[in-house]
């Protein structure tokens, strides 16, 4: 039937270890975004120009902070629901490595097109979600086939 496995503890540990951090970087990104004045400022001067400020306006840009928040650890909490159940209910096979490695990638890309260059939490991000990558596809993809 190919090559189809339980997931590691030690693979779960680490996958779950690199989206819990992605997931805590990213709270803390929102959480200085919508506490940060300024950054309310000048996002109201951005996008509504005309517009003046008030508690609605300050209400839809909480409202979309927390939307990109929201799909920002979409992406990892799905990784680790799916490698908890890789590893307690059932097997795993390349596929599942595939789409982690898709889902982990995408998450890159989310990221890194949000061009936020002044906040460290942006590289750090980053970093993580290309360390989740390369742990994906060689230690549990291409590593995988050698080890056989």
């Amino acid at each position: 039937m190919g090559n189809v496995d339980r997931l590691s503890k030690k693979n779960f540990y680490i996958l779950v270890t690199l989206s819990g951090i992605i997931i805590l970087l990213s709270s803390f990104e929102a959480i200085l975004k919508v506490k940060d004045y300024e950054l309310f400022l000048m996002w109201a001067k951005d996008n509504f120009p005309q517009q003046s400020i008030d508690q609605s306006l300050f209400n839809t840009y909480v409202t979309s902070e927390l939307s990109i928040y929201l799909i920002k650890v979409l992406i990892p909490i799905s990784i680790s629901i799916m490698a908890f159940f890789a590893l307690t209910r059932i097997r795993y096979s390349k596929i599942f490595v595939y789409v982690w490695t898709v889902l982990a990638m995408g998450g890159f890309a989310y990221t890194l097109f949000d061009f936020n260059l002044r906040s460290v939490f942006y590289y750090s991000i980053l970093l993580l979600y290309i360390i989740l990558t390369i742990f994906l596809y060689l230690f549990m993809g291409m590593g995988r086939e050698s080890s056989r």
